[in-house]
């Protein structure tokens, strides 16, 4: 018959902060055990910010914070399934899809959608995609009756373009054109 010892863990340290201790370096751990507040991560590239946010997610639930009072905003939606299948794996749960997790584009979305009748939108505004964008505005300048052939005039992504830039910059449209697209004044 073989025999056993079952030690007891001589860290002190419950067993997902043991197993979080030895998967993280000394950086990672700290954010990843930091006070449940609105935390802030900036780390440059192949740092393990993803890995990172993704425990302190699993972190945050193991520590009974609500799924839906956490936000796990990344950039695609594949990396945002992604993180959010790996806290799930960490847990063990299945309450994952509680969290609030996504683009920030999605994110903003849900956000409207719920909460956007205080600021005057209805809730089943539509979103255009850029291909969508560019036939509205091509149904703009047919409408307008615009000759686009007999004069200098931007073609519907380059329109796209210069409103993009107004909007994320501030600028009125007017500027945005004699400042980079001076060749349409």
């Amino acid at each position: 018959m073989k025999k056993y010892v079952i030690k007891r863990d001589k860290s002190g340290l419950p067993e997902t902060l043991t197993r979080y201790r030895q998967e993280l370096n000394e950086e990672q751990f700290k954010v990843v055990t930091a006070k449940a507040l609105p935390t802030l991560v900036i780390a440059g590239a192949g740092t393990g910010k993803t890995r990172t946010i993704t425990y302190r997610v699993a972190y945050l639930l193991e520590h009974g914070v609500s799924p839906d009072r956490i936000l796990l905003a990344t950039f695609t939606n594949r990396a945002a399934r992604e993180m959010l299948k790996r806290v799930e794996t960490l847990t063990g749960t299945q309450n994952v899809h509680r969290v609030w997790g996504g683009t920030f584009h999605r994110i903003a979305n849900l956000i409207l959608r719920k909460h956007g009748s205080s600021i005057g939108y209805d809730s089943n505004y539509s979103i255009l995609d850029s291909e969508d964008s560019r036939d509205f505005i091509n149904v703009c300048i047919d409408e307008a009756g615009i000759d686009t052939s007999s004069k200098r005039f931007p073609k519907a992504n380059v329109i796209q373009n210069i409103i993009s830039y107004a909007n994320n910059t501030d600028l009125e449209i007017d500027n945005v054109v004699v400042g980079k697209y001076p060749y349409f004044e």
